[in-house]
């Protein structure tokens, strides 16, 4: 995994492993070396458990992080962002994704053709702990090997560069449970209400969920990088983690508001009654942005 402040330092150990798709881990350098091993504001314009719709034509851009079953967006022709804890959740080295995937349970997909794409490299956020339990800043970008060729399936969202306002509709995707005990293997959208931060946390502590809530947000949510959203038996669920929270606006555009967090509203469930908590893309435009230009730089 490749931090900014090291970003230098890293490449060039990067460069001299056997392996292209190598994800070299920081305090681990020196043992890695030797075994070689998107802006416009928000539009006024709301996932997928029990009251979900499966992903149709002109829809979601279908990723997701090869056997970490996790999604991600693409915002470029060579980078996509996903949620820092995918990466670290792995117990080997990320080596692909697979992009316009709509339906696992097929071979023979009429309204897709998903195509795996290596990964070169993989940045994540310079705050964000993977020994910590602690999932503020968790989002990491993926660079892949060749150029992402788009189609109606996959393409590059727009970044929201303000929060979305509580009541904003938006929506959410993604291939998690949608039951107690079964993950969807078509991927699925619902629709959401942005609910506000502090609204939030008074729900979790009402239903007895702060501190499972604090164990993972242990600041709890005003003031950081957090978005809620939820309807009635809908949320964001195991197998989510990394898609995308998104919003299209009167054009057409599709504008990524945010990233399925590390939630806790319907772990081992498939339902919920309490809000999914997601990452804030406006609040990470700079990081976001300083990975982008500094490729471009280099290429």
């Amino acid at each position: 995994i490749i931090f900014p402040d090291k970003l230098l330092e890293l490449r060039a150990a990067a460069a001299a492993a056997a392996s292209r798709n190598t994800i070299i881990f920081p305090d681990q350098l020196e043992a890695l070396r030797a075994a070689a091993a998107a802006a416009k504001t928000v539009p006024t314009v709301d996932r997928p458990v029990d009251d979900s719709s499966p992903v149709t034509e002109n829809s979601t851009a279908a990723v997701m992080v090869t056997d970490a079953f996790c999604g991600a967006t693409v915002v470029s022709d060579r980078f996509l962002v996903t949620a820092a804890h995918c990466i670290f959740d792995l117990n080997h080295p990320l080596n692909a994704v697979r992009l316009g995937e709509l339906d696992f349970s097929s071979d023979n997909e009429n309204n897709s053709a998903p195509v795996d794409y290596d990964v070169q490299e993989i940045i994540v956020h310079p705050q964000y702990d993977p020994e910590s339990r602690v999932r503020y800043n968790d989002i990491a970008m993926i660079k892949t090997v060749e150029k992402i060729t788009y189609n109606e399936f996959v393409f590059p969202y727009c970044l929201v560069r303000e929060r979305p306002k509580p009541k904003t509709l938006v929506t959410g995707a993604g291939f998690g449970l949608i039951n107690a005990t079964h993950q969807s293997p078509i991927l699925q959208e619902a629709e959401l209400k942005v609910v506000g931060t502090a609204e939030c946390e008074n729900i979790y502590k009402n239903e007895d969920y702060e501190p499972q809530l604090r164990l993972l947000y242990p600041n709890l949510l005003e003031s950081q990088d957090i978005i809620c959203a939820s309807f009635p038996n809908r949320s964001a669920c195991q197998g989510d983690s990394g898609g995308p929270l998104f919003l299209d606006d009167d054009e057409g555009r599709r504008f990524l508001v945010g990233i399925v967090g590390a939630g806790v509203s319907c772990r081992g469930s498939g339902v919920s009654r309490l809000p999914g908590l997601f990452i804030s893309i406006a609040d990470h435009i700079p990081f976001i942005n300083s990975v982008l230009f500094e490729d471009l730089g280099t290429e």
